[in-house]
């Protein structure tokens, strides 16, 4: 597989907002350190900064921080420049660690969770969103024929492993396979749940198809949402 490093959510979308009150629902979202594992442009860390007294933001590319640094709400917000595989960090610096739709495009995925072990202290939480293997559509593009292609117009893709992996540009997880590389570092898992799409960028979907998925969101069908939101504890 191809992992691309993916666009990072803008500012004050619908889709921010649903992933940080999921993941509060499962785990109380209330420290004292943490940091944005892999921050974007610090959308999400701008939310988190109101929760956690101090919190650091880090991410690959300059340019994505250099957003968040002219933000007006940016500046108690600490901004780093590192990898996610062999971040700068000291052993056990922090509480709490989000990884919102980052781990997909990691490169490494076992060195990104030994990093996101090391970084944490003990008893530490980490807070996860990625894409959901079983999500009917592909939700990033995929490589066909040398060429880059819409995944969504390849339904039922991401749940294949063996042509994924071959043609997708990014990963996709059930709660089985995100929870076994977390508990093979030695992580409990605290809880998890499914995320439909709030369809931040498609006004028709936001008012014809939202209020159905919304629904199937609670049902026992939501197993076939887009994203699996959980959070792990460290031993």
């Amino acid at each position: 597989m191809k992992i691309d490093k993916g666009s990072p959510i803008e500012y004050d979308k619908g889709g921010l907002y649903k992933r940080l009150e999921k993941l509060n629902n499962i785990f109380p979202i209330k420290y004292n350190t943490g940091v944005d594992f892999g921050a974007g442009k610090g959308a999400y860390s701008l939310s988190l900064s109101d929760k956690i007294k101090s919190l650091i933001a880090f991410d690959v590319n300059k340019e994505n921080l250099t957003e968040i640094r002219n933000h007006p709400r940016g500046n108690n917000i600490k901004l780093v420049i590192t990898s996610g595989s062999t971040t700068c960090f000291k052993d056990n610096s922090f509480e709490s660690l989000f990884a919102i739709e980052v781990l997909e495009h990691l490169e490494d995925m076992d060195a990104g969770i030994r990093e996101i072990k090391r970084i944490l202290t003990r008893k530490g939480t980490a807070y996860i969103t990625v894409p959901n293997k079983y999500f009917p559509l592909e939700t990033h593009h995929v490589y066909l024929f040398n060429r880059m292609v819409d995944g969504r117009f390849i339904p039922f893709l991401s749940m294949f492993d063996f042509i994924h992996n071959k043609i997708g540009s990014a990963r996709r997880f059930s709660i089985k396979s995100l929870s076994s590389y977390f508990e093979k570092e030695g992580f409990v898992l605290l809880g998890y749940d499914y995320l439909m799409p709030p369809f931040d960028n498609f006004k028709s979907g936001r008012v014809i198809i939202k209020p159905i998925t919304e629904i199937l969101e609670k049902s026992f069908l939501k197993f076939l949402s887009s994203n699996l939101v959980a959070v792990f504890r460290k031993v």
